[in-house]
């Protein structure tokens, strides 16, 4: 099932335009949010969004008979996953570029995914785990340490806090019941 997108592999050029087009609205997300911020407070902007999108998707699920997710596995990832993690990147995001604020977010959430499945007994600590972190911080701190010096340090933290918030409510989630 690898390279399937809901079971169906698109073919050829489907496939690249369905790229595209993930690629757009995925990237659209970091200058909305930059946007937003610069009109509304960042977490006020943050919630808005979300509740914006969640009304329509649990009338749609509802509608469907499909509401029956446990909250031992919305809690975690509600609160961890959209809440904290869009909260500290919105306040962030007040203080750093879209860009720099989606890079740290990208690369911060597989290595807060792998160091805390480590630390969850989930996945095993080995010379490679290590190598990996350790190559992967060394990496960020080398694109963004001429920035650490300025204001943006905080909104830098904030946002890499965010993705570990993120990782966590993953975790937290992934042998819960969905319903």
């Amino acid at each position: 099932m690898s390279g399937t997108l809901c079971g169906a592999r698109p073919a050829g050029a489907s496939g690249a335009f369905l790229f595209a087009v993930l690629c757009l609205v995925w990237g659209s997300t970091w200058l909305s949010l930059k946007v937003g911020i610069s009109t509304v407070p960042p977490l006020t902007f943050a919630a808005l969004r979300f509740l914006a999108a969640a009304l329509p998707l649990f009338c749609m699920a509802a509608a469907r008979g499909r509401v029956r997710v446990p909250a031992a596995t919305v809690l975690p990832g509600a609160l961890l996953m959209v809440a904290v993690n869009y909260g500290l990147m919105a306040w962030g995001m007040t203080r750093v570029a879209s860009g720099i604020a989606s890079v740290i977010n990208l690369s911060m959430v597989p290595m807060a995914t792998l160091a805390l499945s480590v630390a969850h007994g989930r996945a095993r600590w080995s010379a490679t785990v290590g190598a990996a972190l350790m190559i992967g911080a060394a990496g960020l701190t080398m694109l963004f340490a001429p920035r650490f010096g300025g204001g943006g340090a905080g909104g830098m933290a904030a946002i890499g806090a965010g993705a570990a918030a993120y990782a966590w409510g993953g975790i937290l989630t992934k042998d819960r019941p969905h319903g």
